[in-house]
């Protein structure tokens, strides 16, 4: 950590590649910088560090701080770099050698990489699973969600059941609990924090369920990982 901020001090540019953004975190050199990380860790690093500026980027450059989500992403970022220091016409030939046809930016969004498919079945259903993962904490209930992307809440229910399968507030509790699973293997928060950052009003509540749909209780997680 020492040796990262020393680095920032004496103005070198730091970076981070997927999970590597925990780090520069960890080592308070990001500050009022926007930042990338990949996706199934964003929930951790939020909690965590509430007073970063995270976005859901493929890559993220901002004041010397160049973050990207990890895999291929990596080569846009590097590429990115390097168009910076010696040109575009230098930087394309060498996404020529990576068979590169496009280098993407800080526009190209993770979320947007994972609903590709289901924004070509259906774009209202897209924008209610969108819509469900910026609203873990606080859940919208299948009304609310309707509204928000202008269907009826019978209509809603069709696009669920018929693209992914399952009523839109099973699959809606699916994520939360997924969210949860995930916070407590990369956090320290209590149960009953992560509970609350999943949207459960109470300890048991979010116990019982996670023991339904994962078939034991939260506290295993915690114990098997230890």
């Amino acid at each position: 950590m020492a040796w990262i901020r020393n680095l920032h001090r004496h103005g070198s540019r730091v970076g981070a590649i997927s999970t590597g953004t925990h780090i520069l975190a960890r080592a308070g050199v990001i500050g009022e910088r926007r930042c990338t990380i990949y996706g199934d860790n964003a929930a951790s690093l939020r909690e965590n560090y509430p007073e970063i500026d995270l976005v859901d980027g493929i890559i993220e450059i901002d004041r010397g701080l160049y973050t990207c989500s990890g895999g291929t992403s990596a080569i846009d970022l590097f590429i990115h770099l390097v168009t910076a220091d010696h040109g575009e016409q230098f930087a394309a030939a060498i996404a020529h050698q990576f068979q590169q046809d496009r280098v993407r930016n800080s526009a190209d969004h993770q979320s947007k990489l994972k609903r590709v498919g289901l924004r070509l079945k259906s774009k209202k259903l897209a924008e209610a699973l969108d819509l469900m993962e910026r609203n873990i904490e606080q859940p919208l209930n299948p009304s609310e969600l309707a509204q928000r992307i202008g269907v009826t809440p019978r209509h809603l229910q069709r696009l669920f059941k018929k693209h992914i399968g399952r009523a839109p507030r099973d699959f809606y509790l699916h994520l939360r609990l997924n969210h949860g699973r995930l916070l407590l293997l990369q956090t320290s928060l209590s149960i009953f924090e992560v509970a609350v950052a999943s949207g459960f009003v109470s300890h048991a509540h979010f116990t019982s369920c996670y023991r339904q749909h994962f078939g034991y209780p939260p506290r295993l997680e915690r114990e098997w990982v230890q």
